[in-house]
């Protein structure tokens, strides 16, 4: 039987004849084996070295960095998505009347070279609003009442939303002095004023004694020393933009100090980190500054921290909001959430305008993909005066008007939540691995 020994022979039988014993050969030692072993064995120390010495702490991360790395990134986007879904918005008072508005930005068309990205097959809402004005492309829809109870404003979207990549590389891209005027005045200034609880009171946000202070801030000195670092004297505008986005992925060292998360990149908050920055500032995204000290930021927060640094060495870059579907998650329902990515403009060398995505969270650099739609983009230029809630806001809706959808006022002593949820109708992927190249 295979595995087990031969039973002895029965004594009646002759016995075999015993064979002269064999002679060892000398084993013949090779330098070839010797230095494989050796090698080898120098691997296994070093290996061992990384993974118990708290000195190697910075070889270790690099080494799981690299082996998770493919994992991390690699995204399968589809060439386009059909998908429906339904937003709802809530605003709940307790304890009395008050008077509530809302403003909205319905979805557009969006092509990019005479090709569609974004197509609105069908928007609708359930009530109807107040008021709808329409100037120059833009619209803006508008609610507003008294109310004692709950009031729910539903928002439903049927898209269908392409990926698209841009062919953008150093050897093609423009320079700084190749930016259009008027894109300069509009996307490369100080934008939106970080105020304290009151709403009246400005904020020192870095300390310095001075204010006002901005969330999208490339005026901050500290801010602009590494832009400059990171610019390094480059006047190539894909390779400054793209060395910026580096430094959110990766952090590292710029202008002499130390920048990311537990020596990595810029991290994405946990919940509790969410929080707290929601309570520092009422609800709104950081500012650029806290987000670089902080070492992490959400999707706004991070992107706003890419467009400061871009601005700071002349780039023109701006807000793009809209929602993003996680094909991963477990729940549909709780697939879709808002999201806020990063534009910026690069003219390339043969006198074209691109304004590609950057979504630092999501790894995206000059690609926008297909699981995502846009309602809303930073017009620019300066901030739109101040009206009562009563009134709506001028046209196009500026980023503080944008961020600040929901108004209500009371005669006091009520408490007033607002919430947003999304609810998934259907999300079709069409994963043909092709996508838009411009």
């Amino acid at each position: 039987m295979t595995g087990q020994y031969e039973p002895r022979p029965p004594i009646y039988q002759d016995q075999p004849r015993s064979k002269a014993p064999k002679r060892k050969r000398k084993r013949r030692i090779s330098i070839g084996n010797i230095i494989t072993k050796l090698v080898a064995l120098i691997l296994l120390v070093l290996l061992i070295l990384v993974l118990i010495l708290p000195s190697w702490k910075p070889y270790r991360d690099t080494l799981m960095e690299s082996l998770v790395a493919g994992l991390e990134y690699y995204q399968e986007d589809p060439e386009f998505t059909d998908f429906k879904v339904e937003r709802v918005l809530t605003i709940t008072p307790t304890g009395g009347k008050i008077e509530y508005s809302l403003v909205v930005t319905p979805p557009q068309d969006i092509e990019l070279m005479g090709r569609e990205i974004q197509k609105v097959i069908a928007f609708e809402t359930d009530p109807k609003p107040t008021r709808t004005v329409e100037e120059n492309g833009e619209s803006i829809l508008y609610w507003n009442a008294e109310t004692t109870s709950s009031i729910d404003i539903h928002l439903t979207y049927h898209i269908r939303s392409y990926t698209v990549e841009w062919d953008i590389n150093a050897r093609n891209s423009g320079e700084i002095e190749d930016i259009p005027k008027n894109y300069t005045n509009r996307y490369t200034g100080d934008r939106w004023i970080v105020f304290a609880e009151d709403g009246s009171t400005y904020r020192d946000v870095d300390n310095d004694n001075k204010t006002p202070d901005y969330r999208i801030e490339p005026s901050n000195q500290k801010i602009k020393a590494i832009a400059e670092d990171l610019a390094d004297g480059e006047d190539n505008i894909y390779l400054i933009a793209y060395n910026i986005y580096q430094f959110l992925q990766k952090g590292g060292t710029a202008a002499g100090e130390r920048y990311g998360f537990n020596g990595g990149g810029f991290a994405y908050p946990t919940p509790e980190q969410m929080e707290n920055d929601r309570k520092r500032f009422h609800g709104k995204p950081k500012p650029a500054y806290m987000t670089l000290y902080d070492g992490y930021g959400d999707c706004d927060d991070q992107a706003i921290l890419f467009i400061s640094l871009c601005r700071s060495v002349g780039i023109p870059a701006w807000l793009q909001n809209g929602a993003l579907y996680n094909q991963y998650s477990y729940d549909p329902n709780n697939a879709w959430e808002g999201h806020g990515w990063a534009k910026l403009l690069i003219p390339l060398d043969n006198g074209d305008l691109y304004q590609p995505v950057v979504d630092p969270v999501n790894h995206h650099f000059l690609k926008r993909d297909a699981n995502r739609f846009s309602d809303w983009e930073d017009p620019g230029g300066p901030k739109h005066p101040d009206v009562e809630m009563a009134e709506m806001p001028p046209l196009p809706l500026d980023i503080e008007s944008y961020y600040t959808s929901w108004t209500y006022r009371s005669s006091g002593g009520v408490q007033t939540e607002i919430d947003e949820y999304y609810i998934t109708h259907f999300f079709d992927p069409h994963k043909n691995n092709l996508e838009i190249k411009v």
